[in-house]
C-alpha cells in the first residue's frame, strides 16, 4: 500500500523544543524527540486509559431517576434533581422527626407493668387494654364511698355535739315564752301588746286606742264627739271626682303603694297625690267634731334643711272647695318612719 503520512505544520527552531499542529495538540518535539503530553483540565493531550474507564463508566443525561412514596423529585439526568420525603404524620408517610422520635423514644415498652393494691384491681403489663376497678365499700368490703352512704352518714350528728340533759328553770305560766336552738324553754315572761307581729305602738298616750290603718294596728286616740268614728284610706284608684284618687272606706289588698316628689326650697310645697271620697259624699249632712288622726309613712332623701308633709283638708259642695284645716308630720327622717299626727277639730 502507498505509504501515509501526516504532515504536520512546525513552528519554532533553534534546538528549541517545538510545538506542533495550530492550534496546539498536545505534540510537542523537543531535542528532536517527538512527544505528546496526557490531558487533563488544563493541558490538551492524549485520552490516559485511567481517563477512559471513568469517561466510559459514566451514564448519559436520559438515564432517569424514579421514586416511590414518600419520596419525589426523580426525572431523568437532564438537569439537577432534588430528591425529597415529607415529615411522617398519622395520615401522611415520611421521614421521623427529631420531635416525634424523642416522643417515640420517651414511650415505655409493653413489658411496663401497672400494679395495685386492694381494694383496687385490674392492674397487668401494658401489652393489652387494663381497667382499674374498685367495689363499692360496706361493712366488709373495703372501697369507694357510695353517694347513698354519703348522704346516711352526712345526716348523722356531728361529734361532740350530742343531746345533753335540760337545765332546770323555774315552773310558771306565761304568754311569751324564749327558747334555744334544741326547741328547750329557757325562760318565760308576760307577752305585751306591741309582741304582736302586726301591732305598732308609737309614743302611747293615756287613753289611746288600737285601730287598724289597713295593715297593721296602731296605737291613736279616742274620737270625741257624739258622732261615730269614720277611717278612709287612700286607694291611687281614680276617684268619680276628676283630678282625684280614693279615700276608700276600706283598706285597698295587696302590696302598699310608694308616692314620690322631688322638691327644693324653690319649688316648695310640691303637690304629691289629692284623695276624695265619693262625689255622693260620707251620708250625713255635716261633719262630726272630734280628733282626726292622721297615719303616714315617710322619709326625705335629703335632712338638709325642714322637711315636712302637709295635709290640707277640704270639704266640698258642687265644685266649690272650702279649707277646713291643715296639719304636717314632724321634720322627716331620712328612715322610712310612721307617723301619726292629731289634730282636734269642732263639727
Amino acid at each position: 500500500m502507498p505509504n501515509e503520512y501526516i504532515r504536520l505544520p512546525v513552528e519554532g527552531g533553534g534546538g528549541s523544543a517545538i510545538t506542533i499542529g495550530v492550534p496546539a495538540n498536545g505534540l510537542s518535539l523537543p531535542a528532536s524527540v517527538l512527544s505528546l503530553a496526557l490531558s487533563s483540565a488544563s493541558t490538551v493531550g492524549a485520552l490516559s486509559a485511567t481517563d477512559w474507564t471513568t469517561f466510559n463508566s459514566k451514564v448519559a443525561t436520559t438515564r432517569t431517576i424514579s421514586t416511590t412514596s414518600p419520596l419525589s423529585g426523580g426525572g431523568d439526568l437532564s438537569a439537577d434533581r432534588t430528591l425529597s420525603m415529607p415529615a411522617a404524620t398519622t395520615s401522611v408517610s415520611g421521614y421521623l422527626t427529631s420531635t416525634d422520635w424523642t416522643a417515640f423514644n420517651s414511650k415505655v415498652a409493653t413489658t411496663r407493668t401497672i400494679s395495685t393494691t386492694s381494694p383496687l384491681s385490674g392492674g397487668g403489663d401494658l401489652s393489652a387494654d387494663r381497667t382499674l376497678s374498685i367495689p363499692a365499700a360496706t361493712t366488709s368490703v373495703s372501697g369507694y364511698l357510695s353517694s347513698t352512704d354519703w348522704n346516711t352518714f352526712n345526716g348523722k350528728q356531728d361529734a361532740g355535739s350530742y343531746v345533753t340533759a335540760n337545765s332546770a328553770i323555774t315552773g310558771a305560766t306565761n304568754t311569751k315564752i324564749s327558747y334555744d336552738s334544741k326547741g328547750l324553754v329557757t325562760s318565760g315572761t308576760s307577752a305585751l301588746i306591741d309582741d304582736l307581729g302586726d301591732v305598732t305602738i308609737f309614743a302611747p298616750t293615756v287613753n289611746q286606742i288600737l285601730s287598724w290603718n289597713g295593715s297593721q294596728w296602731i296605737n291613736s286616740s279616742t274620737p270625741t264627739g257624739a258622732g261615730n268614728g269614720v277611717s278612709l284610706y287612700l286607694d291611687d284608684a281614680p276617684s268619680d271626682i276628676s283630678g282625684y284618687f280614693i279615700l276608700a272606706s276600706s283598706p285597698l289588698g295587696g302590696s302598699e303603694e310608694d308616692d314620690f316628689v322631688d322638691v327644693t326650697s324653690g319649688t316648695s310645697p310640691a303637690l304629691i297625690e289629692r284623695y276624695a271620697t265619693s262625689s255622693a259624699g260620707l251620708g250625713d249632712g255635716f261633719i262630726d267634731g272630734g280628733t282626726w288622726v292622721f297615719s303616714i309613712w315617710a322619709f326625705t332623701s335629703s335632712a338638709t334643711g325642714t322637711n315636712t308633709v302637709q295635709i290640707e283638708v277640704y270639704k266640698r259642695s258642687g265644685i266649690t272647695e272650702t279649707l277646713l284645716f291643715t296639719v304636717a308630720t314632724p321634720d322627716l327622717s331620712t328612715t322610712q318612719t310612721l307617723y301619726d299626727i292629731e289634730t282636734v277639730q269642732p263639727s
